[in-house]
C-alpha cells in the first residue's frame, strides 16, 4: 500500500509538537494556565467545583491560584470576567477528564492543581493536532500530496503556530485555527452538497468562533464569496443559500444556543444580556497599524512567521483555475478586511507574545494561497527544489526565534530593529542588549498613540 506522504508528514509534526510539550511539562509548576488562559479557564472550576459564577470564590482562594485570576468590576459592582466563554467550551471534556483524575487518584481537586494543569496543555495539543489533518483534508480537495505535506511543515513549523501549540497551548489561537479550519472546510462542503449534517458542524464551528473571538466571525465572508466571480455570480450565491432555509434557520438556531450561556452570564452579573468588556479598549479604524503589524521589528508577522509572505504571493497563483481558483476573491477580500480590523487594534502588538499572535487565526486561511504558491512553483524542478530549500530555510529560522523567545533574547513586547540584529543568530543576551529595548507606552495607545 502507498504511504500519503501529507499523512505521514502531519504524523510527524504530531510527534514534534507531542515530544515539545512532554519535554517542557509546564504542569510540574502549574505554569500552563497563566494570563489570559487562567481568565479563560475561570469559568470551569467556578461553574463546576465552587458554584459561584459571582466569582466571590476568588477571594478565597491561595495567592498561587489567585494571582492571574483577575476580573473586572461592572457598573453594578459585581465581579464580571473580562474574556468570554468561548475557550472554557472548548476545554470543558479536558477539565472534566482533570476533575475526575483528580478525584481518583487524591489530588486535591480545586480546579488548580497539576493535573488540571496537564490537561490544560493536552487540550491545546489535541485541537493543535487535529487542526493539521483538518487542514490536510481541506488542502487535499485542490493540491497535490508533495504540496499539501510542504505547506503543512511550513505553517505548522515555520510559524508562531509551533510556540503556541506547545508552549502557551491553551491561548485562543490554535483552538481558533482549528475552528477556522473545520468552517472554511465543511463550508465548502456544504455548499457542493447542501447536507445537514454539515450545516450542524458549520453552526457549532461559527458559533465558538464568534465566542471566543467575536472579531473571527469574519470568517463568513469566505463561504458567501467562494466560487463568485461577478455580482450576478454574487446574487445567485445568496439566492442558492437563502433557498436553504430550513438549514440556515438551524445554523442561527445552534449559533444562538452556543452565545445563550454567555448572555446568562453577563445579565446575571451586569444586569445587561450584552456587556462590553473591554472597557477603555478599542479601535482605531482611522489609524491601521498594517506596516508595522506586517514588518515592524516589535511583532512583525512577517518578521517572526516569514514563511507566510509567501502566501502573500500566492493569492497571485489562486487566480490560475489549478490552483483553489474558487478562492481567487474570497481569500483577498477577507485578508484585506481582518487585517484591517486586526491591526486597527488599540494595542496592535496585542501585548506579550511572540511574533503578531492573531495572524495564527488567519493562517487557517492563509495556507491555501501558499500551497497555491508552492504549486505553481513546482511547474518546474529548479524552481521547485528552491521553493523546497527556501522554505525549509524559513522553517529553521523559525524554530531558532521560538528557541530566543522563550529564552527572553527575543523580548516579549518591547523589540526594536536594532535589538533584533542585535541578537539575530545568538543564543544569549549580547552586551548592551538591555538599552536596545523599547517598552510600548500602553496608556497611550489606549487614548489614540499608538506609533513606535
Amino acid at each position: 500500500m502507498k504511504l500519503s506522504l501529507s499523512l505521514v508528514t502531519s504524523w510527524v509534526i504530531a510527534l514534534v509538537l507531542t515530544l515539545t510539550v512532554f519535554n517542557q511539562a509546564k504542569w510540574n509548576n502549574r505554569s500552563v494556565l497563566k494570563h489570559d488562559m487562567s481568565v479563560y479557564y475561570s469559568y470551569l472550576p467556578a461553574a463546576f467545583i465552587y458554584q459561584d459564577l459571582s466569582f466571590e470564590f476568588v477571594d478565597d482562594l491561595p495567592p498561587d491560584d489567585k494571582r492571574e485570576l483577575w476580573s473586572l468590576q461592572a457598573p453594578n459592582g459585581n465581579k464580571v470576567q473580562k474574556m468570554t466563554m468561548g475557550m472554557a467550551m472548548m476545554y470543558a471534556p479536558f477539565f472534566g477528564l482533570a476533575h475526575g483524575t483528580a478525584l481518583l487518584m487524591d489530588i486535591t481537586p480545586d480546579g488548580y492543581s497539576w493535573v488540571y494543569h496537564f490537561y490544560m496543555a493536552l487540550s491545546a495539543l489535541v485541537f493543535a493536532i487535529g487542526a493539521l489533518f483538518i487542514q490536510r483534508k481541506l488542502l487535499r480537495i485542490y493540491f497535490d500530496e508533495k504540496v499539501v505535506a510542504l505547506t503543512l511543515l511550513a505553517v505548522a513549523l515555520g510559524t508562531n503556530y509551533y510556540y503556541y501549540a506547545t508552549s502557551e497551548g491553551p491561548m485562543s489561537h490554535i483552538h481558533n485555527f482549528f475552528l477556522i479550519s473545520l468552517f472554511i472546510w465543511q463550508s465548502i462542503k456544504w455548499l457542493a452538497t447542501f447536507n445537514w449534517k454539515n450545516a450542524v458542524l458549520l453552526g457549532v464551528s461559527f458559533g465558538l468562533i464568534v465566542l471566543i473571538r467575536p472579531v473571527n466571525g469574519l470568517v463568513i465572508i469566505l463561504p458567501m464569496v467562494y466560487g463568485v466571480r461577478s455580482m450576478s455570480e454574487q446574487a445567485l450565491r445568496f439566492k442558492d443559500v437563502f433557498s436553504k432555509y430550513g438549514q440556515l434557520l438551524l445554523m442561527v438556531g445552534i449559533i444562538g444556543l452556543m452565545l445563550v450561556p454567555q448572555l446568562v452570564y453577563w445579565k446575571m452579573n451586569t444586569g445587561d444580556w450584552v456587556y462590553y468588556s473591554y472597557q477603555g479598549e478599542t479601535f482605531f479604524f482611522d489609524d491601521p497599524k498594517i506596516m508595522e503589524g506586517f514588518f515592524g521589528f516589535r511583532k512583525g508577522w512577517f518578521v517572526y512567521a516569514p514563511v507566510m509572505i509567501l502566501s502573500i504571493l500566492g493569492m497571485g497563483a489562486l487566480w490560475n483555475r489549478k490552483y483553489a481558483y474558487k478562492f481567487k476573491l474570497a481569500i483577498p477580500v477577507f485578508f484585506a478586511i481582518n487585517t484591517y480590523v486586526v491591526f486597527s487594534w488599540w494595542c496592535w502588538w496585542y501585548g506579550g507574545s511572540f511574533g503578531a499572535r492573531p495572524m495564527i487565526d488567519a493562517s487557517a486561511i492563509m495556507s491555501i494561497p501558499l500551497a497555491a504558491f508552492i504549486a505553481s512553483m513546482s511547474r518546474w524542478r529548479i524552481t521547485r527544489i528552491t521553493t523546497t530549500v527556501l522554505i525549509s530555510g524559513l522553517v529553521v529560522l523559525s524554530m531558532f526565534q521560538t528557541m530566543q523567545y522563550r529564552r527572553s533574547i527575543i523580548h516579549w513586547d518591547s523589540m526594536t530593529k536594532e535589538t533584533y540584529f542585535l541578537v539575530f543568530g545568538k543564543t544569549y543576551h549580547p552586551e548592551g542588549y538591555p538599552a536596545t529595548l523599547k517598552t510600548p507606552d500602553y496608556d497611550g495607545a489606549k487614548v489614540g498613540n499608538r506609533n513606535e
